[in-house]
């Protein structure tokens, strides 16, 4: 088996510059972010780059100095935790922190019939009624409780 810097710099496709973003090319997550499978574990990429070019974390996460969720350069990461992590999202309005969908797949229009078809038949479950609209039973239930289409 090849050695783990060499397992990893393979996905990774290095610039001219050492100092531009070094761009992963291998598995993602669902919203972009690099991963890379280690000793029968996947790891966030980043982590894997921090532990190969600087050493071990330990308990502090690692973080994008660029912003930019692909990049696994080790001069752009840095060590934090999660409180800081947190306050950073937040206030930058990275992750999912109250994000208006862009292109929903209902309208207000349909989550107030939404609620008015549970009003009216209480029977029905979360499930049924997000077939009829195309959405998920967990949306259904985030529609009734408040969470998300919130009357106006």
């Amino acid at each position: 088996m090849k050695p783990l810097k060499e397992r990893f710099l393979e996905k990774v496709s290095t610039p001219i510059n050492p100092l531009d973003c070094w761009q992963w090319k291998g598995m993602t997550t669902s919203d972009g972010q690099a991963l890379f499978k280690h000793e029968n574990n996947t790891q966030k990429a980043l982590r894997v780059a921090w532990i190969i070019f600087k050493g071990d974390p330990g308990d502090a996460c690692v973080i994008h100095t660029c912003k930019n969720k692909l990049c696994v350069n080790p001069s752009h990461l840095a060590l934090s935790d999660k409180k800081t992590i947190f306050s950073i999202n937040v206030e930058g309005k990275r992750g999912n922190f109250k994000r208006k969908a862009t292109n929903p797949k209902i309208t207000l229009q349909d989550a107030q019939k939404i609620r008015k078809l549970k009003k009216e038949h209480p029977e029905l479950s979360h499930r049924i009624i997000g077939a009829r609209f195309n959405i998920s039973k967990a949306q259904v239930h985030k529609i009734l409780t408040g969470k998300c289409w919130k009357e106006q």
